[in-house]
């Protein structure tokens, strides 16, 4: 057999690769494939180019048809292992572990069935076979040549929004032949779409998020803060083709913004999403509109289908005027959705749709979106909101219960009816304000009349001294180089002493992670162990660690201009020498901001030495910090951190 680069895995004579300018090095993370291993008689392994908590995706190439490939083998990060200096099997411990596996096992061959029927569909990765070995799965796509969005953007800077808009649209048309399928994507993001050479992208990474209910695994692991709708964060969740569309356009907000869009269950109270407009982008109306549309919180007021979202993209990249029927940015956008011309809407939209030949009117049984997307049915009404759908998130639906479909024609009628109505309740409603002004000016007049004016100037200074303080604690982010307001003038009359301010407790951090390794010998490896530089650390469960991530929350905003961190596991000369150390981290702020840095890996005897990584003054009420690549250890995979303190100005 010919000799191939593990990297690039093109041909070469020998140890140093042309192709990618690498020394020819075999991957030796031991609970991987090993580099050189040969699968199905024909597909040979190289490298690990990806690995997340649900499958590990390798470069390959196909022996057979000569050409490169990526491979994605199932490994569930903590309920599988391997050991390939024994063998190239996966295993699983405990029967708890075998039942979970099993199951996602054949969630994710069912996928790749349905998947591989999706031929010659340009806006999604093309799978080429499925099959079972090594006690696990794997699924071979085609290698795509390029970097994925999340690289893109921080290499080239945000995207116009006319061009995100033409290069999404082949992904709205690919999604809808996915969605007729039955299958939802769920964890559509900058990281899962790709920018290939060519200029064109591609979706990928179908279902590393899907294979397991949320049972057994923490909800980190099931959504992506900023793109997953509110729906993906309730065990009920009712999702179908509307959770694709918020992944979407809140991938083309970050594409067209810079910014992840503020989480989606923090816009349940209050919705703070700002338009791209209000951050200075030129967007035309049209795109705007249709953008805020999909990214609406609730799945009642957002586009329901792929359908609808690329017939509404095709209308605003030819600049043409769009009403949506979503009362959530009827005052957002402070114009008019649904106003007149909701029936106008929905007679264009069908007409449209009826005319590429695409859209089947008649009902289609209710098509069950399998375990892995989440256990729930969707009815394939093409491009009319759900009449299935009820929302689970105020009350369980008694037996056979079905919310009425409301037709925005319908309530149009209404609306007219009951228009007559209008000019008396308004007429009753001025002449009440009226009354009740005119009673609170002939109050205070009297009132004026009978007291001196000296007390009167007193009063009126004190009501504004409080207004000036409050306003002032309410500020997250002061700025402490203003000038100090000038003093309030003294009243002329003595007033009664102020109660003290009540004492403010200090906010305490708290650490969260994805994964923390099991106690073991008597030592624990919480994440609140990076609160104090005691020794103790925080460890994920046994695996390379990277995509695992750490999060201090402060319990209030506070400015801060960096981390210093104690890298691997400082407590211990031995554990230090055994065990991964973090290079390289993503840190991502309350407000979506992110910033990638490197980390030293200090010698044995400067282990304890904390480093000082800067960034630009932020105002955050947490850090998240990611792994993005480590150094490994000499006898273990356990990556370590022992310290994360932050810094102020």
């Amino acid at each position: 057999m010919s000799n191939y680069c593990y990297s690039c895995m093109n041909e070469i004579d020998g140890s140093y690769c042309p192709y990618c300018n690498k020394e020819n090095v075999a991957d030796s993370v031991v609970y991987r494939l090993k580099p050189g291993t040969v699968l199905n008689k024909k597909i040979l392994v190289g490298n690990c180019i990806g690995e997340g908590g649900f499958g590990i995706t390798y470069i390959g190439r196909d022996l057979t048809l000569d050409r490169r490939v990526a491979v994605k083998e199932y490994f569930p990060n903590g309920y599988v292992n391997r050991n390939n200096n024994v063998s190239q099997l996966v295993s699983a411990t405990t029967d708890n572990q075998v039942s979970f596996f099993k199951k996602g096992l054949q969630n994710f061959l069912e996928e790749a069935r349905k998947i591989a029927k999706l031929t010659n569909v340009s806006g999604i990765v093309d799978v080429r076979e499925y099959f079972e070995e090594n006690g696990t799965a794997y699924i071979v796509m085609e290698y795509l040549d390029g970097i994925n969005l999340s690289a893109y953007l921080r290499q080239n800077g945000i995207f116009k929004p006319e061009t995100i808009f033409q290069l999404m649209l082949p992904i709205t048309y690919s999604l809808q032949k996915m969605h007729e399928e039955g299958i939802i994507h769920r964890d559509i993001s900058p990281d899962n779409i790709m920018y290939l050479t060519d200029g064109t992208l591609k979706l990928t990474d179908f279902g590393s998020a899907r294979y397991f209910s949320n049972a057994q695994k923490e909800m980190s692991v099931v959504v992506k803060q900023g793109y997953a709708p509110e729906e993906q964060y309730s065990k009920n969740g009712d999702q179908g083709p509307w959770t694709d569309v918020y992944g979407l356009c809140a991938t083309m907000y970050k594409c067209i913004t810079g910014k992840i869009p503020v989480d989606a269950v923090d816009r349940i109270k209050q919705d703070t999403l700002i338009p791209p407009s209000e951050l200075g982008i030129q967007i035309p109306e049209p795109m705007q509109v249709t953008l805020m549309y999909g990214l609406a919180v609730f799945k009642n007021d957002r586009c329901k289908s792929m359908q609808e979202l690329s017939y509404l993209m095709e209308k605003a990249l030819a600049n043409e005027n769009i009403q949506v029927e979503s009362a959530d940015y009827y005052h957002r956008l402070n114009q008019t959705m649904i106003a007149n011309s909701s029936t106008t809407f929905m007679q264009d939209f069908d007409n449209a749709i009826n005319n590429r030949g695409n859209f089947n009117r008649q009902e289609v049984d209710p098509q069950s979106v399998h375990r892995n997307t989440g256990g729930y049915s969707y009815n394939r009404y093409t491009g009319q909101p759900d009449p299935y759908g009820y929302d689970n998130r105020y009350r369980d639906p008694s037996p056979g219960y079905q919310p009425p479909y409301n037709d925005p024609r319908q309530s149009q009628q209404n609306q007219n009816k009951n228009s007559g109505k209008t000019p008396i309740i308004i007429a009753v409603t001025v002449f009440l304000c009226v009354s009740l002004i005119a009673g609170t000016v002939i109050y205070l007049f009297m009132k004026y009349d009978t007291q001196p004016k000296d007390e009167t100037i007193t009063t009126a200074t004190e009501i504004i001294t409080v207004v000036e303080t409050t306003a002032n604690d309410s500020q997250e982010d002061s700025d402490d180089s203003a000038p100090d307001p000038a003093p309030a003038p003294q009243p002329k009359k003595t007033t009664p002493t102020e109660p003290p301010a009540p004492v403010r407790a200090t906010p305490q951090t708290t650490a969260s992670a994805s994964d923390v390794l099991g106690d073991q010998a008597g030592h624990n490896y919480h994440p609140s162990n990076v609160l104090s530089n005691d020794g103790t650390c925080w460890c994920p469960k046994e695996g390379s660690g990277v995509g695992e991530w750490i999060k201090l929350d402060f319990g209030e905003s506070k400015k801060i201009n960096g981390l210093d961190i104690v890298n691997g596991y400082a407590g211990s000369e031995e554990q230090y020498k055994a065990n991964s150390k973090v290079t390289k981290i993503r840190i991502e702020f309350s407000n979506g901001n992110s910033v990638t840095k490197s980390l030293s890996v200090k010698s044995v005897s400067n282990r304890k030495d904390s480093q000082h990584i800067s960034f630009n003054s932020v105002t955050t009420s947490s850090v998240k910090i990611t792994i993005l690549s480590i150094e490994k250890g000499k006898e273990c995979d356990d990556t370590c951190i022992t310290y994360i303190s932050e810094t102020s100005p």
